[in-house]
């Protein structure tokens, strides 16, 4: 009986903050802030507000990236293309931010994002950071192939012999 008490005392819902989104990032960017504040701001990302998204994928993303291409992927600052982190940036974008809507109107639905309820205290950066640690190792041999065929030379052939 008790266990269910428990269950039900975990499982209460965090009070979201009513804060403007640039006071938001800032407690973010200054490791600030609460559970509360961070529904708040799953809240504006999913209503698609560009200075939300804007810091989302910025600031917020990018030391997640950084440590997946590292530590997970083990790609090497040695591209013409920028750091590493930038090759993925794509698809961490299309799994994060999925699914799109209709093509009249192609905005994205964050679904990842909508479902971090701030369980037992997580805060977003951890729920995210799980999430894509998750996701990079389940497809690291789809970034290894890639990487490997980025390396190879293309096969010259002769057509006109």
């Amino acid at each position: 009986m008790t266990k269910d008490k428990d269950k039900k005392e975990k499982n209460e819902e965090v009070p979201e903050v009513d804060l403007p989104v640039a006071v938001i990032c800032t407690h973010l960017r200054n490791r600030e802030g609460s559970v509360g504040e961070d529904l708040r701001f799953v809240r504006y990302i999913t209503a698609n507000d560009p200075r939300a998204i804007r810091y989302f994928m910025g600031e917020f993303s990018v030391p997640i990236l950084r440590y997946m291409t590292y530590h997970i992927l083990h790609l090497k600052n040695d591209s013409e293309y920028g750091e590493p982190y930038q090759q993925v940036a794509g698809d961490y974008y299309l799994f994060i931010a999925s699914p799109f809507n209709p093509p009249d109107d192609p905005k994205p639905e964050w679904h990842k994002l909508s479902l971090y309820k701030g369980a037992d205290g997580a805060r977003l950066y951890t729920y995210v950071f799980n999430i894509m640690f998750r996701y990079f190792t389940r497809n690291k041999k789809k970034f290894e192939n890639i990487k490997k065929n980025g390396e190879e030379l293309l096969e010259y052939v002769d057509y006109e012999a």
